[in-house]
């Protein structure tokens, strides 16, 4: 009925550190405390490695970015391990 229907669900323990992905356009760059808005979603790039551009590169980039990372402590911010540029 167009509803999709999961058929396997993992469990993983509160100690488990969980990977997330997002893909979208950056904005609300702030350079000076490294973060911008992806998807409504805080991203700290901070500690992250760059693929097909740096850092400075963000500052009016409109394409597309595929941020990697893990949430931080309080589940308020994606800490990136990696961010590709995606054109």
């Amino acid at each position: 009925a167009g509803v999709p229907v999961a058929t396997r669900v993992p469990a993983s323990t509160p100690e488990q550190v969980r990977g997330f992905e997002l893909k979208g356009t950056p904005a609300s760059l702030d350079p000076a405390a490294r973060r911008f808005l992806l998807r409504g979603v805080a991203v700290d790039y901070a500690g992250a490695s760059f693929s097909g551009g740096s850092a400075a590169t963000l500052v009016g980039y409109t394409g597309t970015v595929e941020v990697k990372g893990t949430l931080s402590a309080d589940r308020q911010v994606l800490l990136a391990k990696s961010v590709a540029f995606r054109n």
